[in-house]
């Protein structure tokens, strides 16, 4: 042992962080350009240092620079805890909402358009409101507000305690694929942990508005178990890891620095495009109409015409 160097003067082992890997199938807003849908996956790994995702380089090499499925491993025993889903609504910088279809706990009062732009006030303390999924929340029908579900796994091709990946989907179409297959093997297995499944990106077929029938393509995630492979020594190995308590405990902490290495603002033009228009009050420049800061009728109302020209349907984007 080194104290300073592998363990830390009371002796604990000094634990390097874990690596976050991140798969995704879109890429985010930039600017007045929508998020952009893919065919394959992407492979991303966290950027500690510029706080960034970048694209994996030794995970692009091993799968091919346009993979469409990859064998993984979940890391959790039932459904809810493998594939953590919820209505959300963020802008770029803060959560806005959060529920499950029932309840919600919201973070701010009422939007309003002003200058221009559209404001919310943020509150000290969340407001306890309802999210009736029947009567389709007002957000959720201009789809500022949308489902967000995240799927924490191991590659079944890179099997290294410490580097756990995930994926994040918005598609409600994306989120109940994902959720029937977990929730169909837990019925029959009882545990999810451990278990190898093929996670693949699907193109499918949508119609956005059902009056002018205007088909368009889709990409979505979907997982499949195709029964038990005979895989090698070191997957047989990290599966007998993954039931020891400091391998639970490192996933754990590596879940967390996911959590933590997400900002309001990446999330946001992710998933929540229509939101980056949000800002809250504080924030806002108070300037009169037609003074300099502020703008006239006539530039808002063309800053929204110029929204709605560049608007595209984002069902199953990600």
């Amino acid at each position: 042992m080194i104290y300073g160097l592998t363990h830390t003067q009371d002796g604990k082992p000094i634990v390097s962080p874990p690596a976050l890997i991140k798969l995704a199938i879109g890429e985010p807003a930039q600017g007045r350009q929508g998020p952009r849908k893919l065919d394959h996956i992407l492979f991303k790994r966290y950027d500690p240092k510029t706080g960034e995702w970048i694209q994996d380089p030794e995970l692009t090499e091993k799968f091919g620079p346009h993979p469409t499925e990859v064998e993984i491993v979940l890391l959790h025993d039932t459904p809810e805890e493998a594939f953590r889903t919820s209505y959300e609504m963020w802008a770029s910088q803060q959560l806005l909402c959060r529920g499950n279809g029932l309840t919600a706990q919201r973070f701010f009062k009422e939007l309003r358009r002003r200058n221009g732009r559209t404001e919310y006030t943020p509150t000290t303390e969340p407001i306890q409101v309802s999210c009736d999924y029947a009567e389709r929340c007002p957000y959720l029908e201009e789809e500022r507000c949308r489902p967000r579900g995240t799927l924490f796994f191991m590659l079944v091709d890179h099997p290294i305690i410490g580097t756990v990946c995930k994926i994040t989907t918005g598609s409600f179409k994306s989120v109940r694929n994902i959720h029937s297959t977990l929730a169909e093997i837990y019925q029959a297995r009882g545990t999810l942990r451990g278990l190898p499944l093929t996670l693949s990106v699907e193109a499918v077929t949508a119609y956005p508005k059902a009056r002018e029938r205007k088909k368009t393509i889709n990409f979505v995630w979907t997982l499949r178990f195709t029964g038990l492979k005979d895989y090698g020594a070191q997957f047989k190995k990290l599966l007998e890891d993954l039931t020891r308590p400091a391998a639970l405990l490192g996933v754990n902490e590596a879940i967390k620095a996911h959590q933590l290495a997400e900002s309001p603002q990446e999330i946001q033009a992710e998933f929540y495009p229509r939101n980056g228009d949000l800002v809250p009050e504080e924030e806002e420049q108070l300037a009169e109409p037609g003074e300099e800061g502020g703008a006239t009728d006539e530039q808002a109302e063309r800053e929204v015409q110029a929204e709605a020209q560049t608007e595209i349907e984002w069902e199953g984007l990600f």
